[in-house]
């Protein structure tokens, strides 16, 4: 019976996509019957006809029905449009985040508090376009009957499911109304669901730590990364709250530079060591250290990425102004390809750690550019500014955070579900690992350089052209064999190669920062198509 009535859930799930593809079907056809066939390749595998692409395909309708947009959006929203099926996403890419029956993991708990959290976020973001008017009564009901239909007929999961919903609510208002014109409504959706089921796993890690029991090296590598990253978060925070109590200091000047480093310095001795250390028996730095030391091919490792930071640095510095800027952009996604694949197949582990570090980075960098902060926040401010388009019109920089985490949260899921696997990373597993380095790094730069060479057929109403798109899914088609192995498994290839497609389409319509998006479309499309279990996604497939 349960069984069924989670089909039957798939199955609603898959249905609330269907009235806007039909939609842009009927629209589409009188003016371009193209467009119209991309969209009937979308629709069909979403209304669960073919059950081996259900999962990627309706993400790819997200880019392909921008033109069906909601009624309105919330204030602090980016004012470009947002696509009535992106509402949608976080549900379509987390709706297979449901507790398995049998499932053995070292921290069940924990992926059991992320689903919590990544299932509200999505019946958030639905109700929101499905409610006329966000009926806050309504979209409480609704969200006590979806957690007990999903995990379980109780009085606990009937009152925890509107709980965590209204939880939700109020950080995704405070983050447009903080950060107005940084995110869309949809981006601000995946974002909010990542940090808030991160802190999820992360609080049950904490409450549920045994003081005799000592975590494995896998899971201390990812507890301190998990830590690292919202450390970072949680500067940003403590930041805003200085300038808050001190509005009239100059946040670039000596008063401000004092403020800034100090926080920094003190939430990481005073918080994040202490909480490191209680989880895993050692202080972080000494154990980074010996991490690193016991094992002589890390350090080559590191050696190796740091020359190819130096080097991709030269070279982009080098083209800037002499060919197109997306071009030069695009320098940094080939960086990634460079920097992480060898990576992925030598020290996952490291990679894992590596990814956190650089978010944690990036994020206290980002706050020292926000607020020029001295010595170095001027500086950073100019040089990104150099970079960006009208996408980073708010006050954050945020292109190459995400381009970062959409590299790492496909990684940071397969590694997950690796811990206590004997096989560990086999070459399925890290071509799913990879999925976000193959969209961003490879299909999208080369979408991106052979369209502006050689693209002359534009897809109707935008900028980018035929030739781009088919030159991305020829190079991510190709990716994928090499990584996997799949020369020989035709059948499989035109699996993969239908995936990849789905994701070009994504990236040609979409108007969402596809750092993002990519990735986790992407993911869940080659986790489906090889049937690989990932802590995000567990019964997926």
């Amino acid at each position: 019976e349960r069984a069924v009535m989670l089909w039957l859930w798939h199955l609603v799930l898959g249905g609330a996509c269907q009235p806007g593809m039909l939609l842009g079907i009927t629209r589409a056809w009188p003016h371009n019957p193209r467009e119209f066939l991309s969209v009937l390749t979308l629709a069909i595998p979403a209304m669960g006809i073919l059950p081996c692409t259900r999962a990627a395909l309706p993400l790819a309708a997200l880019g392909s029905l921008e033109q069906l947009q909601p009624a309105s959006q919330p204030p602090g929203a980016r004012g470009e449009r947002s696509g009535l099926i992106a509402h949608f996403l976080p549900m379509r890419l987390f709706s297979s985040l449901f507790p398995a029956d049998g499932l053995r993991h070292p921290w069940t708990n924990e992926c059991t508090a992320a689903r919590w959290v990544l299932h509200m976020s999505g019946v958030s973001g639905a109700t929101r376009v499905l409610i006329p008017g966000g009926n806050r009564v309504w979209r409480l009901l609704f969200a006590a009957g979806s957690a007990m239909l999903v995990f379980d007929f109780s009085l606990c999961a009937a009152v925890t499911g509107p709980v965590v919903l209204w939880l939700y609510d109020a950080g995704f208002s405070s983050l447009l109304k903080y950060l107005p014109g940084v995110f869309s409504e949809s981006e601000a959706d995946v974002v909010l669901s990542l940090i808030f089921s991160a802190m999820a796993a992360m609080a049950v890690a904490t409450t549920s730590a045994q003081q005799n029991v000592l975590p494995s090296e896998p899971q201390v590598v990812a507890l301190v990364s998990g830590g690292l990253v919202l450390w970072a978060l949680w500067v940003g925070v403590l930041l805003r709250c200085v300038w808050a109590t001190a509005p009239t200091m100059d946040k670039s000047g000596l008063g401000g530079a004092c403020a800034f480093y100090a926080t920094v310095l003190l939430s990481a001795l005073c918080v994040f060591a202490p909480w490191m250390e209680m989880l895993t028996g050692s202080h972080p730095l000494v154990w980074v250290v010996s991490y690193l030391l016991h094992d002589p091919a890390k350090l080559l490792m590191l050696a190796y990425w740091g020359c190819m930071v130096i080097c991709g640095g030269i070279v982009a510095c080098t083209l800037e102004g002499r060919v197109p800027n997306i071009v030069v952009r695009k320098v940094y996604h080939v960086l990634v390809v460079l920097l992480f694949v060898p990576g992925a197949h030598l020290q996952p582990e490291l990679l894992f750690l590596a990814y956190a570090v650089a978010v944690a980075l990036f994020l206290v960098l980002e706050a020292a550019r926000l607020w020029r902060v001295a010595p170095i926040g001027g500086s950073l401010d100019d040089f990104m500014r150099r970079f960006t388009d009208e996408r980073d019109s708010g006050p954050l920089i945020t292109s190459h955070i995400y381009l970062l985490v959409g590299c790492a949260i496909p990684h940071w899921g397969v590694l997950l579900t690796s811990l206590g696997d004997p096989n560990g990373m086999e070459r399925l597993k890290t071509g799913v690992a990879l999925a976000g380095v193959i969209a961003l790094g490879i299909s999208d730069s080369a979408a991106s350089v052979f369209g502006k060479a050689y693209g002359t057929h534009r897809w109707r109403g935008l900028h980018k052209t035929v030739e781009g798109t088919v030159a991305g899914v020829v190079a991510s088609v190709g990716a994928v064999a090499m990584l996997v192995g799949l020369n020989q498994d035709m059948i499989m290839l035109g699996v993969v190669a239908w995936q990849c497609f789905a994701m070009c389409l994504l990236e040609a319509f979409t108007t969402q920062f596809d750092n993002l998006v990519l990735p986790l479309a992407f993911c869940v499309g080659l986790q489906s198509a090889f049937n690989v279990p990932i802590a995000m996604h567990p019964v997926m497939g």
